[in-house]
């Protein structure tokens, strides 16, 4: 062990991690569909090197299964430093790394291509390191590569595979309150197992109306037999809110009062706390549909679904976001820190409005959830990282529309669509009715201009209303 042995400082106290220039895309899909990932080593004034690479044998970097680029340091020279810019600008194959480019420095250059694969490319089987003084045979490399595709590399690839969604920070126990102030555990009876599916709605302390207009539509499946529903609210500190909720609790029945505090940054706590609720009470419902309160759910389409995947299991279906990317910018409301998460590419989540959990995934979901590094991005969290962690596949639910997005095809879409997402009171109600009088919409024809006036659309949506009165008063002779 000594025969190799270096003295001196470690390399880490000259390393400058991260890059200026990431250029992320030139690894599509993290390297999961590629058989090399190629970065070639360049000095900042080697300008006509990396153009007659690109001419010539780089040019296999056009191809969709091999990525290439040119990894280049910091230069205190502002002439380079601009033609570097603009290079980049033009080609797109620049990756800037943070430490000062110099031959006393290769070291640390080759420890940042190391870094820029796992970051941003770590699914590639191969990383091929080359200087930009050379002449490559592809064709003989690849070839070569596909020759050495063995057991010891694909043991290799799952190491990485493994840190492509590393979460850094705190567990979520640390953070998590269990158990329940007002449990309501008979609004789930025989633990579940009469049931077709537990809906659990997350709901704000002071968004008492968006419960009653839920009880009041959609939320009225909850009266059924084969269907349990309620709103699980977290813990205020404002006494006439809990005072309101403590009435609201003995009229209705059907509050689930978590432990943890409520607030934005506490959903995925309350995500939690639903796992934690279905586990204590409700293990045997076959389904957990999880719903945010400002939701138009199709209740007819749902648990047709439902019915229709009667035997998936370990599943989770929603409106599938796919190759998201963490939002860098302070200012966000979804900010999120590299020191949380380093790579550039979330894993597939279902998005949190509503999405729905098979049975047998809770229990998994639930333990799991409470050892990994806590994440406040409660659908990101939840669906996407321990789901992935789990290797619990995620399937579209069917579409759920944003109330905007369907501003012109609203009402007369409705009957196709599994929820709409941000209604308000009024909407709620008038898109509940019309979802129960298919008829008024057999013949209905929508605008589709983006020209047409918000007065236009409710006055499309007045026009169905009044033919409801009109049938109401028909059925009432």
């Amino acid at each position: 062990m000594e025969r190799y042995k270096l003295e001196g400082e470690p390399t880490k106290n000259f390393y400058d991690s991260g890059f200026s220039e990431p250029n992320a895309m030139l690894c599509p899909e993290m390297g999961d569909l590629l058989r090399a990932l190629i970065l070639i080593t360049s000095a900042p004034t080697h300008s006509q090197h990396r153009q007659d690479i690109r001419e010539t044998w780089g040019s296999v970097g056009q191809r969709g299964d091999v990525a290439l680029g040119f990894l280049v340091g910091v230069t205190a020279n502002e002439t380079t430093e601009e033609a570097l810019r603009k290079e980049g600008e033009v080609f797109g194959d620049l990756i800037l790394g943070n430490s000062l480019d110099s031959y006393k420095n290769l070291t640390l250059k080759s420890v940042s291509m190391l870094e820029w694969m796992l970051t941003y490319c770590p699914m590639a089987p191969y990383l091929v390191k080359i200087d930009d003084d050379m002449l490559i045979n592809m064709e003989r490399l690849l070839t070569f590569l596909e020759d050495n595709n063995n057991a010891d590399l694909n043991k290799w690839m799952k190491i990485v595979e493994m840190e492509k969604y590393k979460l850094e920070g705190e567990p979520t126990k640390n953070f998590y309150d269990s158990g329940f102030s007002e449990p309501n555990a008979m609004l789930c009876p025989e633990m579940g197992d009469l049931l077709r599916a537990l809906i659990l709605i997350t709901s704000a302390p002071t968004h008492s109306q968006h419960r009653q207009d839920i009880r009041e539509t959609w939320g009225s499946v909850g009266q059924r037999g084969d269907v349990a529903l309620g709103f699980l609210v977290g813990v205020t500190a404002n006494e006439t809110t809990e005072e309101a909720l403590r009435k609201e609790g003995e009229v209705f029945g059907d509050l689930i009062r978590g432990n943890s505090l409520d607030s934005y940054k506490n959903l995925t706590l309350k995500s939690v706390s639903m796992l934690e609720w279905m586990l204590t009470y409700c293990p045997m419902a076959p389904y957990l549909v999880k719903i945010d309160d400002d939701m138009l759910i199709n209740m007819e389409r749902l648990l047709t679904f439902l019915e229709d995947n009667s035997e998936s299991q370990r599943r989770i279906f929603g409106n599938i976001a796919r190759n998201w990317k963490p939002h860098r910018d302070l200012q966000s409301k979804w900010y999120l820190s590299e020191e949380n998460f380093r790579n550039y590419i979330y894993p597939d989540f279902a998005t949190g409005p509503v999405y729905v959990l098979t049975g047998d995934s809770v229990y998994d979901l639930y333990t799991t959830a409470l050892d990994m590094p806590f994440l406040w991005l409660e659908d990101v969290f939840l669906t996407g990282f321990v789901a992935e962690e789990l290797k619990i596949p995620r399937m579209d639910l069917g579409e759920v529309m944003k109330r905007r997005d369907g501003k012109y095809s609203l009402p007369c879409r409705l009957p196709e669509l599994m929820a709409v997402h941000e209604v308000n009171t009024t909407e709620l109600h008038e898109f509940w009715n019309i979802l129960h009088h298919p008829e008024l919409i057999e013949n209905c024809t929508f605008i589709d201009s983006k020209d047409v006036s918000d007065y236009a659309v409710d006055k499309s949506i007045d026009v169905l209303n009044d033919s409801l009165m009109k049938l109401a008063e028909e059925k009432e002779h």
